[in-house]
């Protein structure tokens, strides 16, 4: 389990390409998006080594494309959300029971 301190904190541009991009629990709390084609996926991590705490653990991800859609996975694969073109996505978590989590989103 790693603290909350460890936890919050950074923000970093990112490429999100057919690969995918993966999370971990010290990535960046807010992510700059550029995917290179629609579809892409970006996972959130596992869950169940991270501090539940009120109001998060939190990521927010920009889609900073102008017509490309990101999707946001749960650690074991499930949709979370898409994040359209242009929009954000706030995903906070709110059961640490199991590596998928509870995760709520909100994409505006």
């Amino acid at each position: 389990m790693i603290t909350a301190a460890t936890f919050y904190g950074r923000a970093e541009d990112i490429a999100v390409g057919s690969s995918g991009y993966h999370l971990s629990p010290l990535s960046p709390r807010f992510l700059y998006a550029t995917p290179d084609a629609t579809g892409y996926i970006i996972t959130l991590p596992d869950a169940s080594v991270l501090p539940l705490i009120p109001g998060g653990p939190v990521f927010f991800i920009w889609n900073a494309h102008a017509s490309h859609t990101i999707r946001v996975n749960d650690y074991d694969g499930g949709t979370v959300a898409w994040v359209s073109a242009l929009k954000k996505g706030r995903f906070y978590l709110t059961d640490t029971s199991t590596q998928a989590g509870t995760w709520k989103a909100h994409v505006a």
